[in-house]
Formats: C-alpha cells, sequence, structure tokens
C-alpha cells in the first residue's frame, strides 16, 4: 500500500464506503466479530517480526503522551498493517468479556472480519479516521468510539496503525489529532532509528515557534546532497515527493552553507518557490 496522495475522503464517505465493503463481505449488524485470532506459534512470530515497532512506540514514543493514559476508560492499541493486534496500553476495563479475545495479540480488525472500526476503515482507507459509536458496522462492536491513524515507512508503505479507543465520548478533534501525532511521532523515530545518527538530518518548519514540533519536517540527507529519507510533513510543506532528489534543489542555500551551519543551531532557510522557514 502507498501513502495517500490524492484528497482524503471526508468522514461520511469513509463510513458509506465502509458499510458497503462490509455487505459486500456478506456481514450484517448481527454478526459476531471474528477476530481471526492467531495461534500461539502465529502470535509469536507477529511479535518477534514486529518488535523493533513495537519497542519503538512503547519505549520512545509514549512516554510522551501519558496524558491519554490518565483516562481510566481509554485503551491504546498498535496493530500492524493486517490489523493483527502488536500490545495495548492502558485500561481493557470496558471492553465486554466476550470480545477480550479481540484486544489480545494476534486478534485481526481487518474490516472483513471485524467490520467498521477504527484500525481496519483506517487501513481500507490509509488515513486517519473516527468512528463514533452506532458507525460501527457490527452492534457488538457499538459499546465504543475510537480514532485510528496508519504509519507509513520511508517509502510510504504503510506498516502498521495506532488506535485510541474508549466507551466514553472521545471528542473527535483531540483523539483525532492526538493520534495522528502519535503515528507521526513513531514515523519520525523509525526514520531516526534507521539511519543511528549517520549522514545529515535536518528538521524544517513554518516558523521558529514549531521547530521542535512532532509536525516538522524532517530530511536525511547524505554528503552529496541527495536525500535518502524523508517523513509525509516534509513532503507536505515542499509540496513534492522527496525521494532521491537533491537538498540544494529544494531550499535557496548551497549544500556547503548547509553542512557548514553549527549543529542543533536555528537558522533562516527559504524553500524554492516559497515562504522563509527555520530549520535547524
Amino acid at each position: 500500500m502507498n501513502g495517500r496522495t490524492c484528497p482524503a475522503l471526508s468522514h461520511d464517505a469513509i463510513i458509506q464506503d465502509s458499510w458497503s465493503r462490509c455487505r459486500a463481505f456478506g456481514l450484517n449488524h448481527q454478526s459476531a466479530p471474528a477476530f481471526d485470532q492467531l495461534p500461539a506459534a502465529g502470535v509469536a512470530q507477529l511479535l518477534e517480526s514486529q518488535h523493533s515497532l513495537v519497542q519503538t512506540t512503547h519505549q520512545e514514543v509514549l512516554p510522551y503522551y501519558e496524558n491519554i493514559l490518565s483516562n481510566s476508560n481509554c485503551l491504546i492499541m498498535l496493530a500492524d498493517n493486517q490489523g493483527q493486534v502488536l500490545t495495548s496500553w492502558g485500561t481493557q476495563r470496558f471492553i465486554d468479556p466476550s470480545l477480550t479475545r479481540g484486544f489480545s495479540a494476534g486478534a485481526s480488525w481487518m474490516e472483513h472480519c471485524s467490520g467498521t472500526n477504527a484500525i481496519g476503515t483506517a487501513l481500507a482507507c490509509e488515513q486517519a479516521v473516527h468512528i463514533e459509536h452506532d458507525e460501527h458496522f457490527l452492534k457488538a462492536n457499538r459499546f465504543m468510539t475510537g480514532s485510528a491513524a496508519p504509519i507509513f515507512d520511508a517509502e510510504r508503505k504503510v506498516i502498521a496503525v495506532l488506535d485510541v479507543s474508549s466507551d466514553s465520548y472521545l471528542p473527535p478533534s483531540h483523539t483525532l489529532g492526538m493520534v495522528k501525532m502519535m503515528s507521526q511521532t513513531v514515523e519520525n523515530r523509525l526514520i531516526l532509528n534507521l539511519f543511528h545518527g549517520q549522514h545529515f538530518q535536518l528538521t524544517f518548519n513554518t516558523g521558529l515557534n514549531n521547530l521542535d514540533s512532532q509536525w516538522a519536517g524532517l530530511l536525511i540527507f547524505d554528503e552529496s546532497g541527495q536525500v535518502l529519507s524523508a517523513n509525509r510533513r516534509a513532503d507536505n510543506l515542499l509540496g513534492v515527493r522527496l525521494s532521491r532528489v537533491s537538498v540544494e534543489s529544494l531550499f535557496k542555500v548551497s549544500l556547503l552553507e548547509l553542512l557548514n551551519q553549527p549543529e542543533g543551531l536555528p537558522f533562516s532557510l527559504q524553500a524554492q518557490g516559497a515562504t522563509a522557514s527555520s530549520a535547524c
């Protein structure tokens, strides 16, 4: 799956399309979620293959978002790109005992087996979604609301999805924004960990006051100035897909000037054909 380049779908379109898919899968509102739980050996293999992603999320991302877990009825789930649960943080007290298996490692939330839901629907449309109680196709899942956002790798392929669910009312503007921020944070950490401090890193944004934000653009480039990796925010800020392009073609500055900038010190930088931005 490739990162979306077309305009995002509206919320109503997301729900309508998902319900249509569910009917095509042969589901009805009374269907029980199957979850397609993996056997124990399959779960062990799944967790081993996704160890780096789970550890990065747990150790380098979640600590910055502990305020989410302060809601005693809130659960954060991380699933792979097949909708299979990898792990979760928070409480499961709000979950119906008959459905707890759907919140354990190896359970699948893909729409064909679990209907419209935040994880499966976010994967189906490759964008962040918020699913209210009654927007779940299966009545069995209508005890909760959820927001989820896909996680993309450096090649713009979906590799996972983060979800925040609760049985309480969760303002979409808050939870959707938070889960988007969390997924972007994971993406940034994965890029930085991939290169382990090798090559050169450029962080930029529209102003100095938001340079430290997770929504800042992030570029990794080599000594020849070729961009090796970038986050999606960098694509959006510069309006181009940053794959194997020269950093000098992106900004009105020479490679030598960039390399001579003191590390960690912000400076003014202007994109080609755009307004000035700050970077470090």
